[in-house]
């Protein structure tokens, strides 16, 4: 369930067990989603049933620093999840890993 505020990654909801989201975008909104962690290599496969969302998957990586707060970096270079041809489905190959996470924008709507 899509509960505000989630417009970054350190205010991620977690992705329920059931793996089912429903929210709603608004004007210059971005979701974040925290992604279960993984033991193994998997597909994940969006089904939005809009054409206009744009969904990205980014890896975080937190190192302590000199003064004592942890530094986050998010990297969404990999990130790129492949349309359907209708473009209402997303599918990406994601390695075993943890710390990763699901961020959706696009244009005001339902998804």
């Amino acid at each position: 369930m899509d509960l505000e505020p989630n417009d970054n990654a350190e205010r991620a909801q977690p992705v329920p067990a059931s793996l089912r989201i429903v929210g709603e975008l608004r004007e210059d909104d971005l979701d974040w989603y925290r992604l279960p962690d993984m033991d193994r290599p998997a597909k994940m496969t969006i089904a939005t049933g809009s054409t206009t969302l744009r969904p990205r998957v980014a890896q975080m990586t937190v190192t302590p620093t000199a003064s004592g707060p942890l530094n986050r970096e998010f990297n969404d270079s990999e990130g790129d999840l492949t349309p359907s041809e209708d473009r209402t489905s997303y599918s990406i190959d994601l390695p075993a890993g943890k710390d990763r996470y699901l961020r959706l924008d696009g244009e005001p709507g339902v998804y």
